[in-house]
This record gives C-alpha cells, structure tokens and sequence, in this order.
C-alpha cells in the first residue's frame, strides 16, 4: 500500500522538486580548497562524502561549511589538530556515492564520514533498494580498508531542514525514517561501522544564515571524535605511495606560474626564518628525482628520488624529523653527507599534497646543527605545508576555470 502510495506522489514531488523557486540549488556554494584544517599536533585526516548537509549551500569557501566547522570541533574534543576533506556533489544519491568513494585514497585517511540519503527520500527510493546500495557501499570499503572508521550520518527528517510543501511534509518524514531503519540495519552488524545520530532542530537550508553548520558540526563530532581517539591503539599504515597516482598528480601541477612560485618561495623563506634553520626547500618527488619548486637558503636539495630526504618524508606519510643525520642508518652513508659543501645535520619535512590527496613532494627545513622540533614546532611546520598546498590547489583551481 505505502508503496503504491509513493509511486502515486512521486511525479507530483519530482515537479515540486524540478520547479521549486525557493530552492537551495540557487545557493552558493563552496570554491576553491576542499579541505578545512584546524591547527594542532597528529592532525586526524577526516573524509566527508555526501550531499546535502555536507555541500555547504550558502558559503563562499569550505571554513565555513560543515567541514571547517567539524575540523574545529573535532580538534576541540581530541586535543589533536584535525583536517576534513570534503568530497560532496549536488543531488548525489546512494547510487553514486560508490563511485565518489572510488576516487578517494582510503589508505590516507582516518575516519570516513558519509551524509547521504537526503536526496534519496526527495526521490522517494524505494527501502529495499536504498538498503542494497548501502549494502554495496559498505562491502566495497571494507574489502578495500577493513579498518578504516566508517561513521554513516542518518538522514534528518527533511522538512525540520528545508521549506516543503506541507502535503508532502508528512510522507517525507515517514519515508525518511523507513530508509534510517535499513541504514542503522546495514550496519549493524559491521566492525568498525558506525551509525551518527542526526536530529536537528528545525532550521532552514535555504536561508543564507550559514551558523546552522556549526550547529550541526556539534552535533556530529562528539561521535566522530570518539572514534578518532579509540582508533589510536591501532595506527594506519601511511607508507604506501601509488607511484602512478603520484606522476598524474604531478603531471597537473608542472609549470607552474610566476605568481605561485612568488608565494611559495616566500613560505620557504618564512620557514627558514621562524625555524632559524639553514635552507628551507619545497621539493616534489617523482618516480626517479626529486627536485626544488622554491628554496631559501644555500643548499637545495635536488637529487636522485632514492636518496632524498623529500623522498623519505613523503614515504612517511606524516611529519619527519631527523634531529641528527649522522645518527640515523637511513641516511649516514649517503654520499651527500660526506660532500664538504653540504652541512646537513638536522632535517624535518612535512608532506605536501595535491588537491586529490595524493602526496607529491614536501616542505623541508635543514640545519647544520643537530636539533629537535617540540609538538608545537611541528604542528607550525604542518601548517606552512598547507599553505604551499593552497598555493597549488589555487592554481589548479585558476588553471581548470
């Protein structure tokens, strides 16, 4: 019967949803940089996939939309830093969702967090359907990261969040709460799969008024960041370097214009000076070299891929340090080190990465005396790296437009 009932209705809300004047498709939405970062030490790397709640309508930049606003709560909670990347398509559906996951690099990142079916009760989707594709995604990501934290966000009733005619109001509701019930189902008896509660109060996603995000980034990251700290018994691997992924990446971001390669060299110089270090270099690495982009200082670090420190760092995956290299196997007998031009004792690099997350080269400080970074030097170190990678995204970002 209600399925009847559905089949009846929905052209009639298909016209409603096509026509709708009062609409928060004529929003703005995001530009530039997709990802939010919130400073500290052991930054958590966060993905937000979805619609809907995570598209940001109504925000000119990712800060402040639901990913800036989480990044900041969830770094409140944990005492870490915390970067969010957010990867949300207008009118994506439980059907697409897959294919958006596909284009992620789960090794990369800490916790997943999906925000979908909003706009697969609009459509009216049948349950069982719904539960099967929720059933594919699910299978799909924990044969390829089995354990990687996934925090599936349940759908808030519809019209709490954006105006509707009121004779749908009522079946939406219902229709929302049915395809909760196959999402809490779904995952229910999965390891590492994780269903957020989402209820908020009633607002409206077709104002302009964007604190509802900080609003509802409270009531999402006291369960994210839950998660975040009881996967620390069990660190992921970051090691891992998909050497074709890392040569397209660069393959995007060769030549680059004088205006860009202005301002990373002034983070290079910035770099050495508030570290008081010899030379700062940002480097890229591909599959045989890794070479300078900007440099400040008297010793560049260019070179064959195997020997490079860049190399190593963008091995690591996450902050290196090196407080003396004479000291470390890895690198004491490298022919560069006996080089009476080259005095290199301490070394600490930081990956950079481009705008599809792939790591592609790193920021580096170098000095001739052996020395240590303090968490708060390092997390300064990481946030310089995220300034050169806005840099390179907002030439990306110039250069498709």
């Amino acid at each position: 019967m209600l399925e009847r009932i559905q089949a009846l209705v929905a052209p009639l809300l298909g016209q409603w949803f096509a026509r709708s004047s009062a609409s928060w498709r004529s929003l703005e939405i995001p530009r530039g940089t997709t990802s939010a970062h919130s400073p500290g030490v052991n930054a958590d790397r966060v993905a937000l996939v979805g619609s809907g709640v995570a598209v940001g309508y109504g925000a000119h930049v990712n800060d402040l939309a639901l990913g800036g606003h989480l990044a900041r709560q969830i770094s409140a909670r944990t005492g870490r830093g915390a970067t969010v990347e957010t990867l949300a398509r207008i009118g994506m559906r439980i059907s697409g969702c897959l294919d958006a996951l596909r284009s992620i690099d789960l090794t990369r990142i800490d916790a997943l967090v999906v925000t979908i079916g909003g706009e697969d009760v609009l459509r009216l989707m049948r349950a069982r359907e719904f539960r099967t594709r929720i059933d594919e995604m699910l299978n799909w990501v924990t044969q390829e990261e089995s354990r990687l934290a996934v925090l599936m966000v349940e759908i808030p009733d519809i019209p709490s969040i954006m105006r509707v005619p009121r004779i749908f109001a009522g079946l939406l509701s219902r229709h929302g709460q049915r395809l909760n019930q196959e999402l809490r189902a779904a995952c229910a008896s999965r390891t590492n799969v994780h269903v957020v509660p989402f209820a908020p109060q009633t607002s409206d996603l077709t104002s302009t008024e964007i604190g509802i995000y900080r609003s509802w980034a409270l009531l999402l990251a006291p369960a994210i960041a839950e998660v975040l700290n009881s996967q620390l018994d069990y660190p992921r691997d970051s090691t891992t370097v998909d050497e074709m992924a890392l040569h397209r990446a660069l393959e995007g971001l060769k030549d680059l214009d004088s205006a860009t390669e202005d301002q990373l060299t002034r983070i290079a110089g910035t770099a050495r000076d508030v570290f008081g270090v010899d030379d700062a270099s940002i480097l890229f690495v591909d599959r045989d070299r890794q070479w300078n982009i900007a440099f400040a200082g008297a010793n560049p670090l260019n070179g064959p891929r195997g020997d490079g420190l860049g190399s190593a760092t963008v091995h690591n995956g996450k902050i290196l340090v090196i407080p003396d290299l004479r000291d470390d196997v890895r690198f004491a007998d490298r022919a560069w080190m006996s080089a009476p031009e080259v005095a290199m004792r301490f070394f600490a690099g930081f990956p950079i990465e481009a705008s599809n997350g792939q790591r592609v080269g790193a920021l580096c400080i170098v000095d001739g005396v052996p020395r240590n970074l303090t968490p708060a030097d390092g997390s300064l170190l990481g946030d310089l790296a995220r300034q050169v990678e806005s840099s390179l995204r907002g030439r990306e970002h110039g250069t498709r437009s």
